[in-house]
């Protein structure tokens, strides 16, 4: 099974105090979101900002694959 990283962090929250509220003629669902404690583990707030650092770093290495595409004519040699 692949790491799904949305399950994770979903796992690492919590919902409490959660009532049904009228929102532009809409019902939604108001309420807190609360970290949940998990033991031995690094909290939600650092996880997931290790997390995004991670996924911007990568975001960076394919915008810079895609320039470097797009930007840089070919060789002549590629032509042939």
């Amino acid at each position: 099974m692949r790491f799904c990283p949305w399950r994770e962090a979903h796992s690492r929250r919590g919902y409490q105090n959660v009532t049904p509220k009228l929102d532009k003629e809409q019902l939604v669902a108001d309420g807190e979101l609360v970290e949940e404690a998990v033991q031995h583990e690094i909290p939600y707030r650092r996880w997931s900002a290790g997390f995004v650092l991670e996924e911007m770093h990568k975001a960076g290495w394919r915008l810079a694959d895609l320039l470097q595409k797009i930007l840089v004519p070919p060789s002549p040699r590629s032509a042939l």
